[in-house]
């Protein structure tokens, strides 16, 4: 605001808008708006009076002000008036204030948009270029409407959803003197109850539907609400269909928009790169920033025009003024924060071609970290893509395209050590045991294929620099898959040894292998061999020619069965008597032997053959036999089952009831429960496997059930008892013929009091250790990790069944671990944990975290309960009480009445009397 007249002007300018929406006159209306557009053509007002001018028209876009307006009124006064204004205060002013336009005529608004947009991009755009990059004022202006444009598909779908019944009253004005239009119209009304016209009509078409002057229009508004009600009863069945039909019209409205708008941003892109390319050829300055602000708007809500923006710049000739204009428009937005990193660049090479579209898109800044880590890490390592992606492939050939703005030998030295860097990390992962066991099949493939493609790929030089850094790495992976028990697996990894040792000039390796095996390598031959084309592809959804051949092909598979010929009788068939069924064929006896009919195989004699027979998918009596007596090798301790306990525990996690065996499920959970008290030091294992993203959620609970079971038994008397009643039985006296001084002495004891027995202390339990002790920690602390980042699991939104399932197996390893010397830094452990998740909306965690309290109380001494919660404990108390007055769940208030009593009852003295 320059001076105190603009604000004077602005104040009565605004008055007179603010007095024209209320009083409905088409003269004052078009009096008021002409006013505003003569004081934005005249240039002299201030850009502070131009934006709050446009703010106050744009507040007041209701159909009882602008709606008054003809369509060649509004484009003559309203559209020009937005025109007239600079170009940073028009756009502005309209995507800001969107959301005023929510009882206005959707279609106008649309326009208005449209019109702006045209211009104010175009103008924006050229006048960028010559901008100063330390302008502050512009900078502001460019996140500001960085930020509308990247809302600006929100603020629409917001706007549409508070004008749900525009079409309909558009279909009703059009349509007003057609008795079946009032009729459909009638129907809809009925399901809104009533509420359509009074919220969204104009208020003049209310004045004249209700006008005495005009008895017809009275007469149509009668007709209408009385044919509304009588067709009620007799179309209810088809209220549905009419009801999807008009949301549907809705949504193509501004779908239709938003796709114009898209594409409006795709072509001003490609202009300003164009002009760019252009200005940087005549050696001037050029300043991309405003053309950098339009693309994170146009990756988050129209990812295809994105990808064919991706495309459009990929296919543009190789030179280094092209490769500069990329790198500035995506490898810099990225590392500026323009663009959400990860996922616009994962998008960016899943759009581009091959790796040298990609060297094209993001020039030599993939040398330099974040974007180095972010491709040769992130993408290889922590992602996985399908094979079809051909990602590994791209990041490879974009490694080796030449470089253009390093000198020679300092891009030389970057591109070969990046190369052999990410080479030999990828070769670690490939040997780590833990990838071979616990990765998913997708996970695998996508390694060995990267694997794959980095060495072979690799220049003489790359290999040389390799070859020793890879030794170790490679012998012990060879190593890892000769031990593996998958079949699949550990043939995959055998191959990838052989073509690496052949590749790096090491003694050539030379492994056996099934024929039948041979379909598993078919895309590690298709990199080996360079015929991409071999590569599996998904099927796409879209293409309906696609899904015929396929349809086809399983059909000429299916006619290709062998089945029984049809036979033609003759003409004497008849002449045979008809062959009439033995009664002992009807009615067989049973036969004396009592053998099962089926051949039976033996069982396994060692626990690596009882590994193997699990994978077995077709002979179900091998699977059967190992089966059933693998539990017994487990409890024994065979021979070598320390060796292959994890790979074991991996496999019964997955193991899948192939065979309808009788009382699976059970015997799987006794197995793991089985490995986890042989082994307990595998539970981190197990735990880390649960929150993974290969495991499904019923695995996920079995391996909960399987962590309590495991902990009670380690915890339990049971083995103690038992070796007692042995004991007992083994020292018990013989009965025989007793002497005549024996049965005087009981008799004088039975009748004698001072001759009764007390318990000594050979009847008394002798103490005995918890074996649980040991292990309790390594159960209990990674169980807890449930705030770890993990995009599969939301524990405290979707997922809160599994976290209290969770919290509860905690609760219960605490009182398993009861007067351990360990127990006080677990109590502590779980109380940290719980305490955020007392007020959680799901009841089944409340009841959790209350048997997670009641389990502190009883796993501690009460010197050691107080001394370590003696400023929670009131806190406790008083969140139990309030639980047993106002939990709504039943179970929760009865579960917290009983840790209200149990707190109280270990309170000492004092504590009672102030409680």
């Amino acid at each position: 605001m320059n001076n105190w007249s603009d604000f004077e002007e602005y104040e009565s300018i605004k008055t007179r808008i603010l007095a024209a929406a209320d009083c409905p006159d088409r003269a004052v209306v078009m009096a008021v708006i002409g006013d505003a557009k003569e004081m934005m053509l005249s240039k002299k007002v201030s850009k502070w009076t131009t934006n709050n001018i446009l703010t106050t028209l744009m507040s007041q876009m209701q159909n009882s002000f602008v709606g008054l307006l003809t369509s060649s009124e509004f484009r003559r006064l309203v559209i020009e008036t937005f025109l007239a204004a600079p170009a940073q205060c028009s756009l502005v002013a309209v995507l800001n204030n969107i959301r005023c336009a929510e009882n206005c005529d959707i279609q106008r608004v649309f326009e208005l948009l449209d019109a702006v947009e045209e211009h104010s991009l175009r103008t924006l755009v050229e006048e960028s270029f010559s901008r100063r990059p330390d302008d502050s004022e512009w900078c502001a202006f460019l996140d500001e409407i960085g930020r509308l444009l990247w809302q600006f598909q929100d603020r629409i779908y917001n706007t549409m959803a508070s004008t749900p019944h525009d079409p309909l009253v558009r279909f009703f004005l059009l349509n007003e003197n057609d008795r079946s239009a009032i009729q459909v119209v009638s129907i809809y009304f009925v399901i809104t109850k009533g509420k359509i016209f009074v919220h969204v009509l104009h208020r003049t078409l209310i004045i004249d539907l209700l006008a005495p002057t005009k008895p017809q229009v009275k007469m149509l508004w009668c007709e209408f609400i009385y044919v509304a009600f009588e067709c009620f009863a007799t179309l209810c069945d088809r209220d549905q269909e009419l009801s999807e039909a008009f949301l549907r019209l809705k949504d193509d409205v501004h779908s239709v928009f938003l796709a114009a708008h898209w594409k409006r941003i795709l072509k001003t892109v490609k202009n300003a790169v164009t002009v760019a390319k252009e200005r940087i050829e005549n050696c001037l300055d050029t300043n991309m920033q405003f053309v950098a602000t339009l693309i994170p708007p146009l990756f988050r809500s129209s990812p295809e025009n994105f990808d064919g923006l991706i495309l459009w710049l990929g296919a543009n000739e190789d030179s280094p003024i092209w490769e500069r204009l990329n790198s500035r428009l995506l490898s810099e937005a990225i590392l500026n924060g323009f663009l959400p990193g990860r996922s616009a660049l994962v998008q960016i090479v899943l759009a581009a071609t091959d790796g040298a579209m990609l060297k094209r898109l993001l020039g030599n800044e993939i040398l330099r970290d974040p974007m180095k880590k972010l491709l040769f890490e992130d993408m290889l390592i922590n992602k996985v893509f399908g094979v079809e992606k051909n990602v590994p492939l791209k990041l490879v050939q974009c490694l080796n395209t030449g470089s253009q703005d390093f000198s020679s030998t300092q891009g030389e030295r970057a591109r070969v050590k990046l190369h052999i860097e990410t080479a030999i990390r990828l070769l670690k992962v490939w040997s780590q045991k833990s990838h071979l066991l616990h990765s998913s099949d997708e996970q695998l493939t996508y390694m060995d294929c990267a694997v794959l493609c980095f060495v072979k790929y690799a220049s003489d030089e790359v290999r040389k620099g390799m070859k020793w850094l890879a030794e170790e790495p490679l012998i012990n992976g060879t190593q890892r898959h000769l031990e593996c028990s998958d079949p699949r697996r550990k043939i995959r990894g055998l191959f990838i040894a052989e073509k690496l040792s052949e590749w790096l000039s090491f003694h050539g390796l030379q492994f056996d292998r099934n024929a039948e095996m041979e379909r598993e390598l078919i895309d590690l031959r298709a990199i080996v061999n360079g015929d991409l084309e071999q590569l599996p592809k998904p099927v796409s959804m879209d293409d309906p020619e696609e899904h015929r051949e396929v349809a086809q092909e399983m059909s000429a598979e299916l006619t290709s069965l062998p089945t029984r010929e049809r036979v033609e009788l003759d003409s004497d068939d008849d002449d045979f008597p008809e062959y009439s069924i033995p009664d002992e064929e009807l009615h067989p006896k049973e036969s004396a032997d009592e053998d099962a009919v089926e051949k039976r195989e033996p069982p396994p004699h060692y626990i690596r053959d009882c590994m193997e027979a699990l994978y077995e998918s077709e002979n179900y009596a091998k699977f059967e036999a190992a089966f059933g007596v693998l539990n017994q090798f487990i409890r024994k301790r065979a021979l070598g089952y320390d060796g292959i306990a994890e790979e074991l525990i991996m496999k019964l996690v997955f193991l899948e009831d192939r065979f309808s065996t009788k009382n699976f499920e059970e015997q799987r959970c006794e197995m793991l429960v089985s490995c986890m008290v042989m082994s307990p030091h595998l539970a981190p294992m197990l735990i880390g496997l649960m929150y993974s993203r290969r495991c499904s959620m019923c695995n996920r609970y079995l391996i909960l059930n399987v962590l309590s079971e495991a902990a009670t038994e380690l915890s339990s008397r049971a083995g103690r008892e038992v070796e007692k009643s042995v004991k007992t039985i083994m020292e018990k006296p013989k009965e025989g013929p007793k002497n005549w001084r024996e049965i005087i002495d009981e008799r004088v004891e039975m009748k004698t009091r001072r001759f009764g027995r007390g318990k000594t202390n050979a009847d008394l339990p002798a103490p005995q250790k918890n074996r649980f002790a040991e292990f309790a920690s390594s159960f209990l602390r990674p169980l807890l990790a449930i705030n770890q980042h993990r995009e599969h699991l939301n524990l405290k939104k979707e997922d809160s069944a599994l976290l209290a399932k969770i919290i509860g197996t905690a609760g219960h390893i605490l009182q398993c671990a009861q007067n351990c010397p360990c127990s006080p830094r677990l109590a502590t452990w779980l109380e940290i944990c719980v305490r955020e998740l007392r007020t959680h909306e799901d009841s089944s965690v409340r009841l959790s975290v209350l048997f997670c309290y009641e389990s502190i109380c009883h796993a501690l001494p009460n010197e050691v309960y107080f001394e370590l919660f003696a400023e929670s404990v009131p806190e406790w108390l008083a969140y139990a009480s309030f639980e047993t007055k106002n939990d709504p769940s039943a179970v929760c208030r009865e579960l917290a009445a009983r840790v209200q009593y149990l707190i109280v009852s270990k309170a000492p003295l004092p504590f009672h009397n102030s409680a």
